[in-house]
């Protein structure tokens, strides 16, 4: 339990011996006061709890939107439209690469990796 300013000195002394390079500036001898509101337990309890339909709702909503732009894509594909093909193209492929950032571990992640 060493001090905030202990535990990076220490640290920095550890990574320069490894030889990665550190700052030259010294660390400050002083500790920042943090203000802390005081919360009841139960207010925070509610204030961080989790709904499945909340979830349910965002996984329909990113779906519907990959489909949406999926769909447009290949519509405007067809009628020939390149430049609006390419605009939806690209926004179904950030959407695709902006589902996997967010799914991390989910049990759902192999959906993300298959579109």
């Amino acid at each position: 339990d060493l001090p905030l300013e202990d535990c990076l000195r220490k640290h920095a002394i550890g990574l320069h011996a490894m030889g990665v390079q550190t700052s030259k500036v010294p660390l400050p001898d002083h500790s920042i006061k943090w203000y802390r509101t005081p919360l009841d337990p139960k207010v925070n309890k509610a204030l961080h709890a989790t709904s499945d339909v909340q979830g349910a709702l965002q996984t329909l909503g990113f779906l519907g939107n990959l489909g949406l732009s999926a769909g447009l894509a290949l519509h405007f594909n067809a009628v020939g439209l390149v430049w609006l093909t390419v605009c939806f193209t690209v926004l179904y492929g950030m959407q695709v690469r902006r589902g996997r950032e967010v799914s991390g571990d989910c049990p759902g992640q192999w959906l993300i990796g298959w579109l």
